[in-house]
């Protein structure tokens, strides 16, 4: 498992399209195992959506919500990394968009 977390860690590529509000996201997995919900952790970026009042939302590349959290972990009041699951197939490459939601939605 832990193996399984560190290749996913190292496998999102994260690419900011700040003229849009939105942050793109891409994590492969190159194995010929399933990894059903790989935990991916991406490093929290200046420009990503999601600050102040807003909250980030991980749209999948079919068009579904995937859940995620993001973490403050030195307690500074900022963000400092998105976390989430991909359910990915052997070889297969997904792109997850993410853009800022109201609390409401």
């Amino acid at each position: 498992m832990k193996k399984l977390c560190v290749v996913s860690v190292l496998l999102a590529t994260v690419a900011t399209v700040f003229a849009a509000g939105d942050t793109v996201i891409t994590v492969s997995n190159p194995t010929a195992d399933p990894w059903p919900e790989a935990p991916v952790v991406v490093k929290w970026q200046q420009g990503m959506p999601g600050k102040g009042t807003k909250l980030p939302l991980i749209l999948k590349s079919d068009g579904g919500d995937a859940p995620c959290q993001v973490d403050d972990l030195d307690g500074d009041g900022t963000p400092d990394e998105l976390v989430f699951l991909a359910d990915l197939k052997p070889g297969q490459t997904r792109t997850y968009q993410m853009t800022a939601a109201t609390a409401e939605k």
